[in-house]
């Protein structure tokens, strides 16, 4: 008897939190329930933004998922800065209890937003939502706990403009960005401080002012404390890609207006480049039809960079080229920068390719495709000092040459150049000049239009 009792005991318990849960999750069904968690987010947001906030509807499921319609969020100076459709998401209540923040899923539907600053210096329109969401706690005293299993960002609309700054249509521009059908699927953890997992999956959006379009990025990256590591990124444009496996980032003193030190390496990035996917960063590849390969091993810190091992090659073997360089971050006056190129190797195709990315210099693009063919090899050096040491080979279809110079940091030059076999007569188009042979050796000041002084 005692255990049945406790079995209708026990039933009675199970019936009465379901049905107290069901009529919880009627009553805020309800329209004017609805309309009064709404008006309510509304005033709580308004008054954490201290600016208007608006929000259409609030429908809270029946166990863990809310979705918010119709969000719209205007700037101090009352204009439009962000409208959302929907904001969908679904909470770990098991987590809740455990002060963690799982978020199982969030979706973000018709993300719009409208960014801008009045002048490069200024102020931007965004950084008030950052001031108020920023907490007062002590870093010590934060306790952060979140995760989301799976973010989902879906046409999406993001523009940004510096509006003292003239647009050129066509081209792309850090100063005016306006990225259509935005599209994001990542996964994101947060534990304590300064241990961030980001998951990207899925990353891919057009900037329709000059047309360059990310088709896809996906990367993995991990933060403990002051060491970072970015694995498996994969970047594509329309007819391009870039893989790199891993890279190693370590950074101190970040923080409280530091700009802090930090080192790079990054081994093995490579991918494949169609020219014409760069066009909107310059008018002169809009004809460029090259595909090249490349590979480097890079290395660096806050005080300069250091590439091994670059490799280019175009899919016809037009084009071949073979470095390394080694440059400092400083003020002109200190800055160095070496590079040595151990093989270029272009043919006549290669150099025809070149010509039509030089396009409208005629004078230009005829000497070059005379050449016929380009092997060359040697390294600049630019000192601390300003000066520059140029040493190297060049063979082409019309002669050779070694040469050595130097201008140092007054403008003085000297130079020597040994010149075999030149063919004057390919150079000018006339059969009454033949081959020649000389050595040139010269000194003097260069004035500031350029216009060589001395021997």
């Amino acid at each position: 008897m005692k255990i049945e009792k406790l079995t209708k005991t026990l039933r009675a318990i199970i019936v009465t939190i379901l049905w107290t849960w069901i009529g919880i999750y009627v009553l805020l069904s309800l329209p004017p329930i609805r309309k009064g968690i709404a008006n309510r987010a509304e005033v709580l947001l308004s008054e954490l933004l201290k600016t208007e906030v608006k929000v259409g509807r609030v429908n809270i499921g029946l166990l863990n998922s809310i979705t918010i319609d119709d969000v719209s969020v205007s700037d101090l100076n009352n204009r439009e800065i962000m409208k959302i459709s929907r904001i969908a998401a679904t909470i770990s209540l098991r987590d809740l209890l455990n002060e963690k923040i799982t978020v199982e899923g969030a979706q973000l539907f018709g993300l719009s937003a409208s960014l801008y600053k009045h002048t490069p210096q200024s102020t931007g329109n965004w950084e008030f939502i950052i001031k108020a969401l920023k907490s007062e706690e002590k870093d010590e005293d934060k306790k952060i706990n979140l995760r989301i299993n799976t973010l989902i960002v879906r046409h999406a609309n993001i523009k940004y403009d510096v509006e003292s700054v003239e647009k050129i249509n066509g081209m792309f521009s850090p100063h005016h960005i306006d990225i259509r059908d935005f599209a994001l699927t990542a996964n994101l953890k947060i534990e304590e401080k300064n241990n961030i997992s980001i998951s990207i999956k899925r990353l891919d959006g057009k900037e329709i002012n000059s047309g360059l379009e990310i088709t896809h990025l996906r990367s993995n990256i991990e933060a403990i404390e002051d060491i970072a590591q970015i694995t498996n990124t994969e970047i594509g444009l329309c007819n391009s890609i870039l893989r790199t496996d891993t890279i190693n980032i370590s950074y101190t003193d970040w923080g409280n207006g530091n700009k802090g030190n930090w080192l790079l390496d990054c081994e093995q990035i490579k991918g494949h480049l169609n020219l014409r996917d760069f066009s909107p960063l310059t008018n002169k590849l809009k004809k460029a039809e090259s595909e090249l390969d490349f590979f480097a091993n890079i290395s660096g810190s806050n005080k300069g960079i250091t590439i091994k091992d670059f490799r280019l090659s175009s899919k016809s073997g037009s084009i071949n080229l073979a470095m390394d360089g080694v440059a400092t971050f400083a003020k002109d006056e200190e800055r160095d920068m070496e590079v040595n190129v151990r093989n270029l190797d272009i043919n006549d195709n290669g150099l025809t390719e070149i010509c039509q990315i030089i396009g409208s210099d005629v004078q230009m693009t005829t000497y070059i495709e005379k050449l016929k063919y380009i092997d060359m090899n040697g390294f600049v050096y630019r000192g601390k000092d300003s000066r520059i040491i140029a040493d190297g080979i060049l063979n082409t279809g019309c002669g050779d040459m070694v040469f050595s110079g130097l201008l140092d940091e007054n403008n003085w030059l000297e130079c020597e150049m040994e010149v075999t076999n030149l063919c004057l007569s390919e150079l000018t188009n006339d059969d009454k000049f033949g081959k020649t042979s000389f050595t040139l050796i010269a000194d003097g000041t260069i004035d500031k239009e350029n216009q060589p002084l001395g021997n």
